[in-house]
């Protein structure tokens, strides 16, 4: 069985495959840049359309060369809704105002936009090879293959390099070497789907 393992991203998509033969990974760098008077958060159709060009033509000639049996594609998320937290305002003279309501994170709709777009492109370019897909969230391959949750000291902003830095160490445990992140969580995604078929109940018997 040959496992394949999808973290989609408009700039750069992981890939993992566990075959009989050996165990890689590696990623696809986007070379198609935002046009340069379109707003960061905002779409364009014709951007769009040339990403999703070049991403199907690019996975179409990875799937022919590795033809994997399965491939998990790493679910795409709702947008992360806008968090509101309450901060001292410093500036503040009179009593009674010295806190305040500060929005804070979120993802932009375009990010957002392109996951789902993406993924969608990446079910279409298995179907159409014969190649099983299934979504798997990042709570369940995570889970699955050990990676664990950040240490509470590390801050919201860098904990995407931490499980990064995880899916590296996981995929050396299990004698790979990741050369990048994304690679490193593609390979784990692969990873997820090889352990999950020794199990009794396994998702490849779900996918058929």
């Amino acid at each position: 069985m040959r496992y394949a393992g999808l973290d989609v991203s408009k700039a750069c998509t992981g890939w993992g495959l566990i075959t009989p033969e050996g165990k890689y990974s590696g990623t696809f760098r986007c070379p198609i840049r935002r046009p340069f008077e379109l707003q960061d958060g905002k779409l364009d159709a014709a951007y769009a359309g040339d990403v999703g060009d070049w991403y199907t033509q690019a996975l179409d000639a990875w799937v022919v060369k590795n033809r994997p049996d399965i491939a998990g594609i790493e679910q795409p998320q709702p947008g992360n809704i806008q968090r509101t937290v309450t901060e001292v305002n410093y500036d503040s003279m009179f009593a009674g105002q010295s806190l305040v309501k500060v929005k804070k994170g979120g993802t932009n709709f375009e990010t957002t936009h392109f996951l789902i777009g993406l993924a969608l492109l990446t079910a279409t370019v298995c179907a159409r090879r014969g190649v099983k897909t299934t979504y798997v969230s990042s709570n369940t391959w995570r889970k699955q293959v050990g990676v664990g949750k950040p240490p509470i000291h590390v801050k919201p902003e860098n904990r995407s390099s931490w499980y990064k830095e995880r899916a590296k160490a996981i995929a050396k445990e299990h004698d790979h070497i990741a050369n990048s992140g994304d690679g490193a969580e593609g390979f784990c995604i692969a990873l997820h789907l090889d352990l999950s078929s020794r199990e009794p109940d396994d998702l490849f018997a779900r996918a058929s």
